[in-house]
């Protein structure tokens, strides 16, 4: 078992993960103000704690379940945004991974 600090080390070192939606958003006639107010609509943020003792696969699901719930709860829509037609992982390690509107891996 790992002690506390050697866990609060390695979660130190990792990058951030997240989860970036694509819309294709394109900025006709709204204004940055606007834009900015809702920005964080286009991200999901994801703990790195709930990753460290995950396997990559384990972490590739966890993620798509994350899309699911996202996409069945926005109706796929982001608002402002419009539809959304993609959703990129960035793991913890830099890699990028894609992911459909309905979460299936591509």
């Amino acid at each position: 078992m790992m002690s506390e600090h050697k866990i609060k080390e390695q979660i130190a070192a990792m990058q951030e993960p997240y989860i970036y939606i694509d819309t294709k958003f394109e900025r006709t006639g709204k204004s940055m103000h606007q834009l900015y107010k809702v920005g964080h609509k286009k991200r999901i943020h994801v703990r790195k704690e709930s990753l460290l003792f995950l396997n990559l696969t384990e972490c590739l699901d966890m993620v798509q379940g994350l899309i699911k719930e996202h996409h069945a709860r926005t109706q796929g829509n982001l608002g402002i945004f419009g539809e959304i037609r993609f959703y990129y992982y960035r793991h913890c390690d830099g890699n990028i991974y894609g992911f459909d509107k309905y979460g299936e891996r591509l």
